[in-house]
């Protein structure tokens, strides 16, 4: 199915390169590495999801190349976004910061879901030890924080065009912050804090908005991060996957959900113990993005 990508700018290919008229002095050619642009999904269909990609101007270094299910992307400088049309499904992102030493990182990365019709935002949120860590962003904080950044314009996309599903992709998609949501190593329902009770009951109401025949399924997923044995987080997981689904079904979603603990399978950042063997307060810190519930509601606009 082709794919979209709603940027509302014209003559794109033309904007990056141009040659002017010059003086004396003035180079033979001028590149232009961003764009002004606005994001929109006007043009996304119902069974795909906008993903932006963005950089904030507090990360130093070099590009930072972003990979989708292996194929390259883009490379994101300073203050600069990246948007694309992606199945509504789970897509595999990558990155690695640019270099002419080495191919670049098309699979040590994490699993994200891009809902339809919908943006998901992924900001780089820091660079540790040569790793760019991608960090999921809600919207309400992700438009603040774009403000005023631009599109990168520099190179092309290889992303390959996928047939994507119309009968049974994600509607909607939510993470749940464990670390918000549960206090460390609890996993019952009385241990859910009232900010992870406040995102699970305005999950569960827009869940409930939904024409309930188009909806499939709901899928929750737990994670973890690798500190304990696996299968200690293998069972942490599953257990707090179903606390929130227990808690789905107090709320009054009346859906079939699908329960699945990945424990320390699927880690965000994979490098806290070798990065602070010896510090556990850091190591707990860099740690953070591991510790999640995926909340995803399929079916058929």
């Amino acid at each position: 199915m082709k794919q979209y990508l709603a940027i509302a700018i014209a003559f794109f290919t033309l904007s990056a390169c141009s040659l002017p008229q010059r003086g004396e002095n003035q180079p033979i050619e001028s590149w232009n590495n961003k764009v002004s642009a606005t994001i929109s999904t006007q043009e996304v269909t119902s069974n795909q999801g906008l993903v932006v990609f963005y950089r904030p101007a507090n990360i130093d270094g070099p590009a930072v190349n972003v990979y989708i299910n292996g194929d390259y992307q883009t490379s994101l400088l300073e203050n600069g976004f990246s948007a694309i049309a992606l199945c509504a499904d789970q897509n595999f992102f990558s990155s690695s910061l640019s270099t002419n030493q080495k191919g670049g990182n098309r699979t040590q990365g994490v699993k994200f879901i891009s809902p339809s019709k919908q943006i998901t935002y992924i900001k780089v949120k820091q660079v540790r030890k040569g790793i760019p860590v991608f960090e999921f962003v809600k919207p309400e904080v992700a438009t603040t924080e774009l403000a005023g950044l631009q599109m990168q314009a520099q190179t092309l996309s290889r992303v390959k065009q996928q047939d994507c599903s119309t009968t049974d992709y994600a509607l909607l998609a939510t993470q749940v912050n464990s670390n918000i949501a549960f206090p460390l190593n609890k996993h019952g329902y009385s241990d859910l804090s009232a900010a992870g009770q406040q995102d699970i009951q305005q999950f569960a109401q827009t869940i409930k908005s939904l024409n309930q025949q188009a909806v499939s399924r709901v899928v929750v997923n737990g994670y973890t991060d690798p500190e304990g044995s696996e299968a200690y987080n293998q069972k942490l997981s599953e257990k707090r996957a179903t606390t929130v689904s227990n808690a789905l079904k107090q709320e009054g979603v009346n859906l079939p959900v699908v329960v699945v603990g990945y424990g320390e399978k699927a880690l965000v950042v994979d490098s806290c113990a070798a990065d602070f063997p010896n510090n556990k307060v850091a190591r707990n810190e860099c740690n953070l993005p591991n510790r999640r519930v995926e909340v995803v509601v399929y079916g058929q606009e």
